[in-house]
């Protein structure tokens, strides 16, 4: 599995301990603004320390059960703006 996860130069020196403790393999880019985090399986533990540091992701390669990881803030107003671009529902939902 591969994940992406925005996250601020702040936020990093916290990120980056926990990940390795788990021993997931990581990659940072766009000056300590997103991390690619890799994990031989769907990682429960990913996902416990991404919502732990109020932070969220998206599985982008890899058989998962769902690609969110962690926190869905401004969930809401994507609905909205998904609502707004297809009233007739023809793209996938958000979940």
């Amino acid at each position: 599995m591969l994940a992406k996860i925005p996250i601020t130069p702040a936020k990093l020196l916290t990120l980056e301990p926990q990940l390795a403790a788990a021993g997931l393999a990581r990659r940072y880019s766009v000056g300590g603004n997103l991390a690619w985090v890799a994990a031989p399986t769907a990682s429960a533990e990913l996902s416990r320390i991404v919502d732990g540091l109020q932070l969220a992701g998206l599985c982008v390669l890899g058989a998962v059960e769902t690609p969110w990881l962690g926190k869905r803030q401004g969930l809401a107003f994507a609905q909205r703006i998904k609502q707004a671009l297809d009233p007739d529902q023809r793209f996938l939902p958000l979940l």
